[in-house]
């Protein structure tokens, strides 16, 4: 919690991204808000993790900082996860649209499920 504020653990955790993609780069918070053409005190809420950041203000970030949407939403994976990836791929390939639809719903489910009792 910051001050009154409730502050998320995804919110914290992007945040944390974005600062480790900027000092990668190694800007300031003043560098990237003018790459993003966004305002400093927006760069500084959301390396806090203390605010949301709209659509628009995420694609900026993710163009400023030249990197993919996903690093920036999930940070990078490990070669286990990218192998465990393919695999899924690999088996969705062999299904029918259908199927594949059943499998995503049931397999984003249980990975909820999962999280909650984390």
């Amino acid at each position: 919690m910051l001050g009154n504020q409730i502050v998320s653990e995804d919110l914290m955790d992007m945040g944390d991204r974005v600062r480790e993609y900027r000092t990668r780069r190694h800007w300031s918070q003043e560098k990237l808000a003018e790459e993003a053409d966004i305002s400093l005190n927006t760069v500084s809420r959301i390396e806090g993790g203390q605010t949301r950041m709209s659509i628009e203000v995420f694609k900026k970030l993710v163009q400023a900082l030249g990197i993919n949407v996903e690093l920036l939403l999930f940070g990078e994976i490990s070669d286990k996860e990218k192998q465990d990836c393919a695999r899924i791929q690999f088996m969705l390939q062999k299904l029918e649209d259908g199927d594949k639809e059943i499998l995503l719903e049931t397999m984003g489910t249980l990975a909820e499920s999962l999280q909650k009792y984390k």
